[in-house]
């Protein structure tokens, strides 16, 4: 078997991270495991190569021009898996989402065969020497998801006799669409709450363990938030669980968009169950940790959501929902990520007495914000 480099697990994850459907969940899966495996396979016993690499697009790059239109000029290709001369080296390296025939590949979503590598209108000899390989032949396909490439499969100077063949295409393409589509994306989908788009409390609690991890070194601060709507089941009480379905939808995109705006692919967010949410951000401080709460129970007090009521008239059905979120940081004491979660679910509980309040668990001991 031919060795295939790949980056970490937990890089991949985060890569990955931006679809959403299915209902089920599933153990953790291994995105670097699956990627090697459907290199290794291609190389085998579809197209057998010299080298290939898998690219996948880093949607932290993702960058639109004045007419909304994507910016390839300043997106990136990472190269995630790869097995050949230079693999070692290559991985977890990118090049410009607009570079050579891997560049027109990904902005076009069109498969390409290139025989004449040297005298193809896409070649790009600075970046082929940049990284150090020889090509003289290629064969290079999109990996699609819901209509949008999200990345390349490249393989490079065909073993044995001959080049590649339009056969040897034809099969490339089939092998991407028929498996490592549909499991990337089925993978991916059973991390995600399937109303919400939010990590799933299961998964929520892997990612939140490797946070942790890596906190230890550092000796960092993080913080834990468990939100809980008040009042909300009068929403679904009077207005019917459809419409309180979309209200935890509402509630989730803010969330969403306030975490990631602040904090990037370091912050998590997840649905814990019901109207119930789960937040960690790491390394930063009280102060900070204390004003995201202020700003997101001032956030939620704002929300609304209007619906016709029978007599025609216009019905603000979050009029009353407020929130309570208990915080813990990681000064406590605690040895599980269970546990943890456990002293920040308290925490929301003191807040819930008094009902759209904040409540910090800090060095063991509980403070009202």
């Amino acid at each position: 078997m031919q060795e295939i480099f790949c980056l970490e697990n937990k890089l991949i994850d985060e890569i990955l991270d931006r679809r959403r459907r299915d209902k089920r969940e599933a153990p953790h899966i291994s995105f670097s495991e699956i990627i090697k495996e459907f290199l290794d396979f291609a190389n085998r016993f579809v197209a057998p190569s010299r080298s290939g690499t898998i690219y996948i697009d880093d949607p932290s790059t993702r960058a639109y021009d004045e007419n909304g239109d994507i910016d390839y000029d300043k997106m990136k290709l990472i190269f995630t898996a790869c097995f050949g001369d230079k693999s070692e080296c290559l991985v977890g390296r990118s090049i410009g989402a607009s570079k050579g025939i891997v560049g027109y590949v990904y902005k076009t979503g069109e498969s390409l065969l290139v025989n004449d590598v040297a005298n193809h209108p896409f070649f790009d000899p600075d970046y082929s020497r940049d990284i150090g390989l020889v090509s003289d032949s290629i064969l290079a396909v999109p990996i699609i998801i819901e209509n949008k490439t999200m990345g390349v499969l490249q393989l490079i100077n065909k073993k044995g006799k001959g080049a590649y063949s339009k056969r040897d295409l034809e099969l490339v393409n089939y092998f991407c669409e028929r498996y490592i589509v549909n499991t990337i994306v089925r993978t991916i989908e059973f991390k995600k709450d399937s109303l919400t788009g939010l990590y799933t409390q299961k998964y929520f609690e892997f990612r939140l363990e490797d946070k942790l991890e890596a906190l230890k070194p550092k000796k960092g601060n993080g913080y834990l938030y468990f939100i809980d709507l008040d009042y909300f089941k009068e929403v679904n009480d009077t207005f019917g669980h459809r419409t309180g379905s979309r209200a935890i939808v509402l509630v989730a995109d803010l969330l969403g968009s306030y975490v990631f705006d602040k904090y990037g692919r370091k912050g998590l967010v997840a649905r814990y169950g019901g109207d119930e949410y789960e937040i960690f951000i790491p390394g930063i401080e009280q102060k900070q940790a204390t004003e995201l709460a202020k700003e997101l129970c001032a956030g939620i007090a704002q929300l609304e959501m209007d619906i016709i009521g029978k007599d025609g008239e216009n019905i603000n059905v979050l009029k009353d929902v407020t929130a309570s979120i208990g915080i813990a940081s990681t000064s406590n004491n605690f040895t599980t990520v269970d546990d943890y979660i456990k002293l920040a679910d308290k925490a929301m509980y003191r807040a819930k007495i008094t009902k759209n309040s904040i409540c910090l668990f800090h060095n063991d001991e509980y403070m009202a914000i």
